[in-house]
């Protein structure tokens, strides 16, 4: 999902945050303004809506300060 409210499927934007698919189970990805990226620990299991959850807690905490609020209307949705 791109922060700045773009829609993340028709191009990319930062700040960024990922989910992603190993072996392992979920990892969460926070991509930086600065183009840096930040792989949070993990892996995230369980069902989806708990992972998604999961990741923007992980990314709050990446990223706080100017995206905190963002970030914890996302983790409202989460659910879906």
């Amino acid at each position: 999902m791109n922060l700045d409210g773009s829609d993340a499927g028709a191009g990319f934007s930062l700040p960024r945050v990922e989910l992603r698919s190993t072996g392992r189970g979920w990892i969460c990805v926070c991509r930086l303004a600065n183009g840096m990226s930040l792989e949070r620990p993990g892996p995230l299991s369980g069902l989806v809506p708990a992972t998604k959850r999961a990741a923007i807690a992980q990314a709050r905490a990446a990223l706080g300060g100017h995206w905190a609020a963002t970030l914890d209307a996302l983790g409202l949705a989460g659910g879906t």
